[in-house]
């Protein structure tokens, strides 16, 4: 059973959906609720591990939130922690990322999009437009070229070869010494290069047509 905490300020209309499919569902334990981020680190005992935290920011995010974010991810350090709010900018969600959060849903998406993603165990809780903005920012500038590998960041060859070993995403971002948000997130841009939609595609593809990268 997955063990949820919710956080809610606005009551938007798509969060209240996902509250209550949650809610209703048999493999959902809902440990806490709060209007507020202080107010539910203050019910939550420290060491009660969740493995999602679902998110309805405040209607201006700012430095409290991050504040709060960070002593969030200190006590819960491996749990996915999933903000839901308006579209936007990059700084922004750069400095979300450092503060702890794995993922920013944008509050106009629908409830079907989120419980989808819930039930795919290698997505990233990330919007299509939130996730288009972090790729370009992180895209490494290259001419066009006939090897897709050429196009690979250095770290993510590194993790294209780690997993080609056999590692695990945890072990992978121990021996890089990156989060294990850091990894996923470098797998998408991986997916997204490679044309594929998991892993073990990935690994193949890499396998085929790059071997002399795996010596």
């Amino acid at each position: 059973m997955e063990r949820f905490g919710l956080i809610h300020n606005n009551k938007s209309q798509c969060f209240e959906k996902i509250r209550k499919r949650l809610y209703s569902s048999p493999n959902v334990y809902i440990i806490g609720e709060a209007q507020h981020l202080d107010a539910f680190l203050d019910i939550i005992p420290k060491r009660t591990m969740l493995d999602y935290l679902l998110i309805e920011t405040p209607v201006k995010i700012n430095e409290q939130l991050y504040a709060q974010l960070k002593i969030l991810r200190k006590r819960q350090a491996n749990t996915e922690i999933i903000l839901f709010g308006p579209d936007c900018n990059v700084k922004t969600l750069l400095t979300l990322l450092k503060s702890g959060i794995t993922g920013y849903i944008i509050i106009e998406n629908n409830d079907d999009f989120f419980m989808d993603l819930l039930t795919r165990k290698e997505s990233l809780f990330f919007s299509p437009e939130i996730l288009k903005k972090l790729v370009h920012h992180h895209q490494p500038s290259v001419h066009e070229e006939s090897n897709t590998v050429e196009k690979l960041t250095p770290r993510q060859l590194d993790i294209l070869k780690l997993l080609a070993d056999g590692q695990t995403y945890e072990n992978i971002a121990t021996i890089l010494n990156i989060s294990l948000n850091g990894v996923k997130f470098h797998l998408k841009a991986i997916y997204s290069k490679f044309e594929v939609e998991n892993r073990i595609q990935a690994i193949k593809y890499f396998e085929n047509n790059f071997s002399d990268f795996l010596s």
